[in-house]
């Protein structure tokens, strides 16, 4: 379902002949794919909206048991299912162009907020969040402690595994102030209001796709990177940043 390298994709070869007997559609259908949070939304369903913009009455089709935010976007765009095995014949299969999840597109982005647009508006709040991967792993080695500093500065601790997708959306469109460890959580960023200030912490060296995306969304953008390992935030550094920052 993601875009991933060469190198990556050549580990996966050769692989085992499948031979599905069913035939799950005859007329036109889209499928949307079920990757992680990150690839999902930034590259399974812009490829999705986009095809079915090609072909309106195409009927989607999901695998089974796919993630909750893949049946929460479909319940949002008030679109029917059929869920199908991994191996399944579909005969009529519409696809669209897929983009590199590292270098995400403005287009791409823009597709992305028509599911914000079928949401009913929340009361404007003035949040500050602080997205938390305690519950995912990969966090700092202080993590709690980075956390009681958040909470010193008023920040709420958001774990959003918890968290339905229309309510994630409701809380980063409403957030004044967002921060959060380099991790899927922040692909949320696509559906921040303009201006909206971004602190990523981040390991030195990872990829800078949540730059990008607060770029193209006209976020105002900050990371603090660190390289030590055991991977820690500098504390004191956080703390200078976040007493510059001005509602």
């Amino acid at each position: 379902s993601a875009s991933w390298g060469s190198d990556h994709a050549g580990k996966r070869w050769p692989a085992v002949p499948y031979f599905p007997k069913k035939i799950y559609s005859n007329s036109p259908a889209v499928f949307l794919g079920s990757s992680a949070y990150y690839h999902w939304l930034i590259e399974d369903l812009p490829a999705y909206l986009k095809a079915k913009i090609s072909n309106p009455e195409a009927s989607t089709l999901i695998r089974k048991s796919s993630p909750r935010y893949v049946l929460d976007v479909l319940n949002i765009l008030e679109e029917s299912f059929v869920e199908i095995p991994v191996y399944s014949k579909v005969p009529n299969l519409i696809f669209s162009e897929k983009s590199d999840a590292l270098k995400p597109l403005l287009s791409d982005l823009q597709l992305i907020l028509s599911v914000k647009d079928k949401i009913a508006p929340t009361q404007q709040k003035h949040e500050k969040l602080y997205i938390s991967r305690s519950l995912s792993g990969r966090v700092p080695a202080n993590e709690f402690e980075i956390e009681e500093l958040f909470r010193d500065f008023g920040f709420k601790i958001i774990h959003l595994e918890n968290l339905k997708l229309d309510n994630q959306i409701s809380l980063f469109q409403n957030a004044d102030i967002i921060s959060g460890t380099h991790g899927a959580g922040l692909a949320n960023l696509v559906w921040a209001k303009e201006g909206c200030k971004v602190i990523e912490l981040a390991r030195l060296g990872q990829p800078d796709c949540f730059g990008q995306i607060a770029q193209l969304m006209k976020l105002d953008y900050t990371v603090l990177e660190s390289s030590t390992d055991p991977w820690k935030v500098d504390l004191e550094n956080l703390k200078t940043l976040l007493k510059g920052i001005e509602l």
